[in-house]
């Protein structure tokens, strides 16, 4: 099977049929799957997506830039906000506009207008540098990337 992802600013669409998929148009003439759009996870919605990552387990991560938030979507299609603008309950997630995943399923969040970046380990979600007031500077995060360690 193949999966295909599409983001825009509308949502991500996840397609996944047994034949490759080469553009929107082919997709329309398969049987595709529209996993995660701007109704979020039906609760919470999903505003302007700008990042995704895709974790070892096949999960994809995104980021929501204007909804100050970020959803994980199984490989089953079960979709669950992880994080969202409260942060780490005392610093703020603003914008979230890269993400990344490494091998042991953390996930790392920039918060673009928050100038700071964020891991999430299951539910517990941890200011890795706060661009603010800390001692690294760090201006309008924009992208991550992890390695394989």
């Amino acid at each position: 099977m193949n999966i295909s992802f599409a983001l825009d600013s509308w949502g991500l669409e996840i397609t996944a049929d047994d034949s490759a998929i080469g553009s929107e148009a082919a997709c329309a003439a398969r049987t595709c799957d529209d996993i995660l759009d701007a109704t979020g996870d039906g609760v919470h919605p999903l505003s302007q997506p700008t990042a995704l990552a895709v974790g070892a387990t096949g999960d994809v991560y995104v980021c929501g830039f204007a909804s100050d938030n970020v959803f994980r979507v199984t490989s089953a299609g079960a979709v669950t906000r992880i994080a969202d603008g409260t942060g780490d309950g005392s610093i703020p997630l603003d914008a979230p506009n890269g993400i990344g995943v490494d091998s042991g399923g953390k996930v790392y969040v920039a918060g673009q207008l928050s100038n700071n970046l964020f891991v999430i380990d299951g539910a517990a979600v941890s200011l890795v540098i706060d661009g603010i007031s800390g001692a690294l500077p760090l201006s309008l995060p924009q992208r991550v990337a992890v390695d394989a360690n």
